[in-house]
């Protein structure tokens, strides 16, 4: 570890300083599994998420009760100071701020605002689209669609603000001559003549209180925690869950030669279509009684796409107009498979694009939740 030069003084302390760069690896991990790794890594996705709003709200709160510079009173100003700023760096009259400028101030508060609004609205579309965690039963698919998007636009406004704060940090450490990186690291700053501190005491009255800023962070966290372990087990809303196909005609008659689809993968429509073309099923001869047939194809209507509030039951209402009885040739199956490579669905064990319940452990409850998917290790790609 750096020892500190005679001349300078602890600006970041060591929680700020272990704030900023936990901040960092936390947004770079979200981003990687928000934007570029996909569904699959959901669950690592939200858990950073909650990690970084655990680190929002100890950040907060040591904004009341840590050392004199990360304290807000230190730094946040108002608008008129903040404009006054951009004047003084327009005309080259501007001073050095031994901690935060207004300007990195103002970008600190809308960093953390930006990512408590993530972490809210990212357990609603938990909740909502894909009925888990704290949400569950509170929010259906037609609520969470909007948060995602949401969740979506101010996610890539988050990344905006981090690379106007790395350019801001690299302008002003060329503008004071000064490596802040360095200092954010160190924790050390040297003092200077004239150096701008906002409207702290160079010492808070009762000082530093990370105890209190632990229990606080752990009090606020054990809320959305807590809640999402209790909603795994709690029973969701009935008009919230696909059906139970166990013990059913429809189980009994058709688990002899595949896996019992979820009613929910077709609309009313393709499952009537179906139920009428089984003497030709895809190939084979499936020919049920008349009275056997009636009550599987009632069944699969009944709870068919669209009739609950899941995200397979509402992205499955759209069928291919030229297949519109095979799943696998609806669009939202081929544009969700699209990058999966023909030898994966013949190999085995998954033999075909039907076999669902390979890849999906949850294939046949209709919940298709992304973090249950597992492609099996046994397929390799074929030789050259």
């Amino acid at each position: 570890m750096s020892e500190k030069p005679s001349s300078s003084v602890v600006v970041w302390d060591l929680f700020v300083r272990v704030f900023h760069w936990s901040l960092v690896a936390g947004v770079t991990v979200a981003a990687i599994t928000g934007f570029f790794v996909g569904a699959t890594a959901i669950d690592v996705h939200v858990w950073v998420g909650l990690a970084l709003f655990a680190l929002v709200v100890a950040r907060v709160t040591w904004g009341f009760l840590g050392s004199r510079f990360a304290r807000f009173a230190t730094f946040v100003v108002g608008p008129r100071k903040v404009l006054h700023h951009i004047v003084e760096l327009q005309e080259g009259t501007a001073g050095r701020h031994l901690g935060h400028n207004p300007l990195g101030a103002w970008m600190i508060l809308t960093i953390l605002a930006a990512i408590t609004f993530l972490a809210i609205s990212g357990l609603i579309v938990w909740g909502g689209i894909f009925a888990h965690g704290p949400f569950t039963g509170f929010y259906d698919f037609d609520d969470g669609q909007p948060f995602f998007r949401l969740h979506w636009w101010v996610a890539l406004g988050l990344l905006a603000l981090v690379a106007l704060h790395i350019g801001g940090a690299i302008f002003e450490s060329m503008r004071v001559h000064e490596n802040l990186v360095r200092a954010m690291i160190t924790g050390f700053k040297e003092p200077r003549e004239n150096d701008a501190v906002e409207g702290a005491p160079e010492q808070p009255e009762n000082g530093p209180r990370p105890g209190l800023t632990v229990l606080i962070t752990l009090l606020v966290m054990a809320i959305p925690i807590g809640a999402t372990f209790q909603a795994s087990r709690i029973k969701i809303k009935v008009t919230h869950r696909p059906p139970d196909t166990r013990g059913t005609v429809y189980a009994e008659n058709c688990s002899d030669c595949h896996g019992v689809y979820s009613p929910t993968l077709l609309p009313a429509d393709s499952w009537r279509k179906l139920m009428a073309t089984l003497d030709n099923h895809f190939g084979e001869d499936a020919s049920l009684d008349a009275d056997t047939t009636k009550q599987i194809e009632d069944y699969l209507v009944a709870h068919s796409a669209g009739s609950v509030e899941t995200k397979p039951s509402a992205v499955f209402t759209t069928v291919s107009a030229k297949d519109p009885t095979r799943i696998t040739a609806s669009p939202f199956w081929v544009k969700t498979h699209r990058k999966i490579p023909d030898y994966v669905f013949s190999a085995k064990p998954v033999y075909s694009k039907g076999n669902c319940f390979a890849c999906h452990s949850d294939a046949q409850s209709g919940w298709f939740y992304p973090g249950n998917i597992e492609v099996p290790d046994s397929i390799a790609p074929p030789k050259k």
